[in-house]
């Protein structure tokens, strides 16, 4: 027979134990968290750097300054070309919606991403692109993207060389 003593150290020693395990695998599941978080955005910027690799390919530097100007007279190999190079973009801008949506991403994450998205709705080529891709998703993410576009003016394409050179020239960033 086990002393009355015994028994109540043991089920104290056995109820330490589930709380030590439980601590430890709150822990684990908080480390883990920010490793998929972490893989998540070292996914989106490989994502984001084959775009821009593309991009900046000598033989897509037109299309895409063409494309996103909206310029009618690319033929059709080339507006093919832009058209898809903004699937893209659409495509990267869902998965952040959805996973938005779903809680993984948090806010300041999807801010970002909103922001590009405004950037690339304001050029009139990216909007083309939308109108003629855009029945290929959810009926959700349609109507965001489209409620982003009629809250954002059509701007044209920004000159991005001009604002280089100006910052280039002036000494201070800021």
């Amino acid at each position: 027979m086990i002393p009355l003593n015994a028994l109540g150290l043991t089920t104290c020693l056995s109820n330490l134990a589930v709380l030590a395990s439980v601590i430890f695998l709150v822990r684990q599941m908080s480390q883990s968290t920010r490793h998929q978080r972490a893989t998540m955005r070292h996914g989106r910027v490989q994502q984001l750097q084959m775009i821009y690799l593309q991009a900046s390919q000598s033989d897509f530097v037109d299309v895409l300054t063409r494309g996103l100007a909206g310029d009618a007279s690319l033929d059709g190999r080339d507006c093919n070309r832009f058209v898809w190079f903004a699937a893209t973009l659409f495509n990267m801008f869902e998965d952040m919606f959805g996973q938005h949506r779903d809680g993984i991403i948090d806010n300041e994450t999807f801010a970002s991403a909103i922001s590009a998205m405004r950037a690339q709705l304001a050029m009139p080529g990216t909007r083309a692109a939308w109108m003629v891709i855009r029945g290929r998703y959810d009926r959700k993410y349609i109507d965001y993207v489209d409620f982003l576009m009629a809250a954002i003016p059509m701007d044209g394409v920004p000159d991005l060389s001009t604002s280089w050179r100006r910052f280039a020239a002036n000494d201070t960033l800021v």
